[in-house]
């Protein structure tokens, strides 16, 4: 199965949403959770009484979704990534992220300040 980055940041909105918890997956879904987990971005447990599983989202999970949670901005990426037919891994994501930021920074520097 391929990673789905659509799928992860879905995981990760609904899991700062306190939506999943306690939740039964399909299996694509419960894969992109183990990938999620193994990429540091949520943690899996237990509840006191053993009888459900809680999602929390990591300090990295907290920061993903600080970046891409617009979800204007996090198309806009993806578009780019498939308009140049290329795999949309966690490096180009934010590799382009940084450099759209870096651009908005310079041209409102470029601004005459009232």
């Amino acid at each position: 199965m391929k990673r789905d980055m659509n799928l992860i940041r879905e995981i990760l909105l609904d899991i700062s949403n306190n939506f999943p918890n306690g939740k039964e997956y399909d299996y694509p879904k419960h894969c992109h959770i183990a990938l999620c987990i193994d990429g540091g971005f949520i943690t899996k447990e237990r509840t006191v009484d053993n009888t459900n599983v809680v999602y929390n989202l990591t300090w990295t999970g907290h920061e993903f979704l600080a970046k891409y949670n617009d979800t204007e901005v996090w198309n806009a990426i993806l578009k780019f990534i498939k308009d140049v037919e290329m795999t949309p891994s966690m490096w180009l994501i934010d590799t382009l992220y940084t450099h759209a930021l870096e651009k908005v920074i310079n041209d409102l520097n470029d601004k005459p300040v009232l």
